[in-house]
């Protein structure tokens, strides 16, 4: 009769990230499909629950999770009201470009179709001078770049609305919430940020003049 192995291994409580921490500048793990970090926020594995969850932690470790992940929950709620306000004015910028420069087209296109004896040089020169104001307005919105920065804002804050339900979750564990549950959840919100940076400097930088 085989003998059991009767030895037990702690469970995996959050994703096996520690290895790719430790690696991270060498790997390209975070991007890649497999990536433990997902787009949609924690990723929060439990395969099995284990004593050693709920055991009594150390008191100091105890706290400094707690603590972390407070100042945590007001930096995302500070960047979402942030990004929800740069949604909004971008969103405004992006609709009214695109409803002004389509009514100034169609008066363009009026002026140059009205046939009234004597008034063609005047309009005339008012469809020129309004073709004139549609190109300086598809400048702006080209430097402004408004509705891929309304996207990508609201692509943000979907993110950060996601991670505040992660911590939501973890708070309801109370004084049994784990050091690197809390480290996991800030790893996740610097992604996000350094993602939402990285594509805001690179709209910037191919909109500066060149030279």
């Amino acid at each position: 009769m085989t003998k059991l192995d009767t030895k037990t291994s702690n469970p995996s409580i959050v994703p096996p990230i520690n290895e790719a921490l430790t690696k991270i500048q060498k790997t390209t793990i975070v991007e890649s499909k497999n990536n433990q970090i997902p787009d949609a926020g924690y990723n929060y594995v439990l395969t099995e629950v284990g004593k050693d969850r709920y055991e009594n932690k150390i008191e100091e470790e105890s706290a400094e999770a707690l603590a972390k992940i407070e100042i945590l929950k007001k930096q995302i709620y500070q960047k979402i009201q942030y990004y929800i306000k740069q949604r909004r004015k971008n969103k405004i910028r992006a609709f009214s470009f695109r409803v002004l420069s389509t009514l100034l087209a169609a008066v363009v296109t009026i002026l140059l179709g009205l046939n009234f004896e004597g008034f063609e040089k005047l309009f005339n020169t008012l469809a020129l001078i309004i073709s004139g104001f549609i190109t300086v307005i598809g400048i702006l919105q080209k430097f402004l770049d408004s509705k891929d920065l309304w996207v990508r804002y609201t692509e943000t804050v979907g993110k950060l609305e996601a991670l505040q339900f992660s911590i939501a979750y973890l708070q309801e564990s109370k004084n049994a919430i784990k050091l690197k549950d809390v480290e996991f959840v800030k790893l996740k919100y610097d992604k996000v940020m350094e993602e939402t940076v990285d594509f805001v400097v690179n709209v910037r930088m191919e909109d500066a003049p060149q030279g």
